[in-house]
């Protein structure tokens, strides 16, 4: 069980915004499976902004989007949504 692959990473204030590039997290899944893994939770899948409330450190923004596929509008973050659609397509079609 893998409870939390982590899709991208926080934005600070003023400083760059973090990247995993879909392949490095593909291929991260990709093993996982492979080994044995069974269970997959990305965090984040869906980003959103935390509106009101801290965002748990200082000077880091209220911001969950975490580079995530698919960004805090709802809208494809390609490749990374694309690399992972097609990769559990894949993974289904492995399935006993």
């Amino acid at each position: 069980m893998w409870t939390e692959a982590w899709t991208g990473w926080f934005t600070g204030f003023g400083g760059p915004v973090p990247h995993r590039p879909a392949e490095d997290l593909a291929f991260s899944i990709a093993r996982f499976i492979q080994k044995g893994g069974s269970f997959i939770n990305y965090y984040m899948y869906h980003g959103g902004t935390n509106f009101g409330r801290t965002a748990g450190g200082p000077f880091i923004a209220t911001s969950y989007d975490y580079d995530a596929p698919l960004d805090e509008y709802g809208l494809l973050r390609q490749p990374k949504w694309g690399h992972l659609r097609d990769l559990h397509r894949a993974i289904k079609l492995c399935e006993p």
